[in-house]
């Protein structure tokens, strides 16, 4: 079973949440596009051009209705042509969605060492941001969600420029750091930017995999179960010491 399968897999054995019925018939969609020799690349690429066109599929809504100032518009145009030139110079294939006036999205993919990713950079005037993002070509087992949540921990609390993020609603995870937009946006700082991001959410692929996939060794195993044991004892101590106190009112009444 290749890794394209195996997300699928995973996605038809948990229990239906909002967006992960589109995000499964997105990567059917791109199964059958594949023959039964297809490399590893052409699936990477597989699983980020479903990813992309579900990522289309759901922009943000939290933007209000009240028109964009003309300095707005003006940082928002300046910002968006930073942004074009650095992707037309580096020649990456992306696409634009600009429907709203003040939110607009660039999708485009990004190869590191470890993984294929999917970027996207999103200026938002009403929250004056520059969100870069890169979604991790994983899919998460809610089997393994205690330990992976744990996992995002550790790994956040070492990184620099933004952060780790699982969203409960469609279980993508994925590397954002949001940049202020205060006076716009230069070339050097997008480009730090872009390769600090794709850099990071390749180093949490590789630490997040086997908490996806629940491919744990020995030792993680252990320390899991120790985990959880810890937790349920003290769950039972605690609903023991309700019940009983709930018991004695009872009888007092």
């Amino acid at each position: 079973m290749n890794k394209l399968q195996n997300m699928i897999q995973q996605l038809e054995e948990e229990p239906a949440v909002q967006g992960q019925p589109n995000l499964l018939s997105l990567l059917k969609q791109q199964e059958q596009t594949l023959n039964d020799h297809a490399t590893a690349e052409e699936i990477d690429t597989a699983i980020h051009q479903a990813i992309t066109d579900y990522l289309q599929m759901a922009p943000p809504s939290e933007t209000n209705d009240k028109p964009p100032s003309e300095a707005d518009t003006q940082l928002l145009q300046t910002t968006l042509h930073t942004i074009q030139q650095y992707l037309d110079s580096r020649q990456f294939v992306y696409q634009v969605d600009d429907s709203h006036p003040k939110f607009t999205i660039f999708y485009f993919g990004g190869r590191t060492e470890h993984c294929t990713l999917t970027m996207r950079i999103m200026v938002s005037l009403d929250y004056r941001t520059c969100c870069i993002e890169a979604v991790l070509p994983l899919s998460v087992d809610n089997t393994y969600l205690f330990p992976l949540c744990q996992a995002i921990c550790r790994e956040n609390y070492l990184r620099r420029y933004g952060a780790l993020r699982y969203n409960e609603e469609d279980g993508v995870l994925s590397y954002r750091y949001n940049l202020p937009l205060v006076s716009g946006l230069t070339a050097d700082t997008l480009t730090r930017l872009v390769v600090a991001v794709a850099q990071s959410a390749s180093d949490g692929y590789l630490a997040l995999k086997k908490h996806c996939l629940g491919h744990y060794e020995s030792r993680d195993t252990e320390e899991i179960l120790e985990s959880m044991e810890s937790l349920t004892k003290a769950l039972i101590r605690k609903n023991t010491s309700r019940t009983t106190q709930t018991k004695g009112n009872e009888t007092n009444t």
